[in-house]
C-alpha cells in the first residue's frame, strides 16, 4: 500500500504531515508531541491546546462538522495518520471502542455506588443506539442493569433523555437491544406467530432476539408504528375473507 508522506498547511500556518508530524512554524524542527491523561497527542498551537488528530483532519479532509467525532482505526490513539483517521458519529466511535476492547471497565467514579456523570450518561446513550444491552452496559459502568434498563427508557436522566436523539420517535425501537436487525417482513411474521400463541422463549429462538425483547414486542412498548400496520393489514384480510364467504352462501 502506498503511504507517501505528504505535507498540506494548516489554516493556522503549520504544515501538517499526513503521517501524523507537524513542523515547528517559525524554526527547524516538528512540534513535540505531548501525551494527555486521555492518552491522545496534545500541543499547542497559537496559544490554543489541540489534538494533532484533530490538527491532521482538519488540513486533509476539512473541519469535524458538530456532533461528529474522530475515531483512530487500530484504537492507538497516539498513530495520527491520515490512513488510520475516519470522522464517525459519537455512536460509532462508541461501538468501535466497545467492539475493540477499548473501554476499560468501571472503576472508581463509575463504580455502582457513584452518581453517573452526564458524559457518561450519553455514553450510555449511544451503547443503546449501538444495539448493546443492558447487561453488556451494566458491565462497563459497574451498574446492576436494572438501573441501565432505567435509563434505557427515560426513567432516570429524564431531561437530558429528552434532549438526545434516543428520545426521537425513529430511534424508539432501539432502546431494546438486537431489534434492528428485523425487516418489516420478519416484524409481520414475528407479531402473527406471537398472535398464533408461539411463547417468548420461542419466539426469542427463532428470531435471534434476547426474551426481554419479545417481551416488550409482546406488551407493545416498542414497534407502535409496526404493530398498528400489522392490526391494520390483518382487519383488511379479515374483511376481505368474511366478504369472499359471504358471497359463497349467497
Amino acid at each position: 500500500m502506498n503511504d507517501k508522506e505528504i505535507w498540506k498547511t494548516h489554516k493556522k500556518g503549520y504544515e501538517i504531515s499526513s503521517h501524523g508530524r507537524i513542523k515547528n512554524k517559525y524554526k527547524e524542527g516538528f512540534r513535540k508531541q505531548v501525551v494527555s491523561t486521555s492518552g491522545y497527542v496534545l500541543g499547542t498551537f497559537g496559544g490554543e491546546s489541540k489534538y494533532f488528530h484533530i490538527m491532521v483532519v482538519e488540513t486533509f479532509i476539512g473541519e469535524v462538522p458538530k456532533g461528529l467525532q474522530v475515531n483512530h482505526i487500530d484504537g492507538n490513539k497516539r498513530n495520527n495518520r491520515l490512513s488510520n483517521l475516519e470522522v464517525v458519529t459519537r455512536s460509532q466511535n462508541m461501538k468501535h471502542a466497545f467492539e475493540n476492547g477499548l473501554v476499560n471497565t468501571a472503576c472508581g467514579e463509575r463504580n455502582g455506588m457513584s452518581v453517573l456523570k452526564k458524559e457518561q450518561v450519553l455514553e450510555i446513550y449511544d451503547l443503546i443506539i449501538a444495539g448493546k444491552s443492558n447487561d453488556d452496559i451494566a458491565t462497563i459502568y459497574n451498574l446492576h442493569s436494572r438501573y441501565v434498563s432505567l435509563i434505557r427508557h427515560g426513567k432516570r436522566w429524564s431531561d437530558l433523555y429528552q434532549e438526545h436523539e434516543i428520545s426521537k420517535n425513529d430511534f424508539s425501537e432501539l432502546r431494546s437491544p438486537n431489534v434492528i436487525k428485523l425487516s418489516k417482513a420478519e416484524k409481520f411474521q414475528l407479531l402473527a406467530d406471537m398472535k398464533g400463541g408461539m411463547q417468548n422463549m420461542h419466539i426469542a429462538e427463532k428470531y435471534g432476539l434476547d426474551r426481554i425483547t419479545v417481551s416488550h414486542v409482546r406488551k407493545g412498548n416498542i414497534w407502535k408504528s409496526t404493530i398498528a400496520e400489522f392490526e391494520s393489514a390483518l382487519s383488511v384480510a379479515t374483511t376481505i375473507e368474511s366478504a369472499t364467504q359471504l358471497e359463497t352462501v349467497v
